[in-house]
């Protein structure tokens, strides 16, 4: 059985509740949505220990995860299968909140940036060994997958400046191959989470944004829902 294979029996067992939004990397419960688990065995290895939490802000279906992928040893199409569970409900936009550390290449004020490129350093992509898929090509256009149409809620409510982000593996996964001096002089900014959700959303045609705390007094929790409220926003105004 094919990887595409895999994930599409995975698919079929997983919960069928509509999703508008998907949030990756929330650190706590947003405000509007209360604890959710997911029937037994309708989550693939990795996610079914996850937190999480669903409920509805603003009238949208909205589904948050603590993490932002599974545990690194798993096979690929595991660490982002969130992604394409919210793509096939109908998500319309995945939120993907980073813990990020700054290069020095340039200021940050208010610690936060949301990703206008990114550079993915891990070498494990969760569509390594994934196959022909129905979902999107195996080789999807990176370049389109961070939305610069939802990035206002951020700027606005959280004072994020738009930079480039490093996807680094995770930790004790292996070294990036660009030493400290490259990554200086190519991104703002380094995280360990993330990618695999991107090139998930990339695979899927979800649009995303990455926003990454540089600062711990940068994305408090009091923030989310005027965050996600904005975001809902951007993604109901007709483009």
């Amino acid at each position: 059985m094919t990887g595409a294979q895999e994930l599409e029996r995975a698919l079929e067992a997983a919960p069928t509740d509509p999703v508008d939004l998907l949030v990756l990397g929330a650190a706590s419960a947003p405000a509007g949505l209360s604890p959710w688990t997911p029937g037994e065995g309708s989550w693939p290895a990795g996610w079914a220990e996850a937190t999480s939490w669903r409920g509805v802000v603003d009238g949208h279906a909205v589904v948050a995860l603590g993490s932002t992928s599974a545990r690194p040893e798993l096979p690929g199409w595991h660490r982002a299968f969130p992604v394409w569970w919210a793509s096939q409900r109908g998500a319309r936009a995945v939120l993907i909140l980073a813990e990020g550390q700054t290069t020095g290449r340039q200021p940050f004020p208010a610690g936060v940036l949301h990703a206008t490129d990114h550079l993915d350093l891990t070498a494990a992509s969760p569509l390594i060994g994934l196959g022909a898929s129905n979902r999107g090509p195996l080789f999807p256009d990176r370049t389109q997958v961070l939305d610069p149409n939802l990035v206002a809620p951020a700027e606005r409510l959280l004072g994020s400046q738009g930079g480039v982000l490093a996807c680094l593996p995770a930790a004790g996964m292996g070294l990036a191959d660009a030493g400290p001096d490259a990554l200086e002089e190519e991104a703002d900014a380094t995280t360990r989470s993330g990618a695999d959700a991107l090139a998930a959303a990339a695979h899927c045609a979800l649009p995303a944004l990455l926003v990454a705390r540089l600062s711990e007094d940068a994305l408090r929790a009091e923030d989310s829902p005027a965050l996600l409220s904005g975001l809902l926003a951007c993604m109901d105004t007709p483009r």
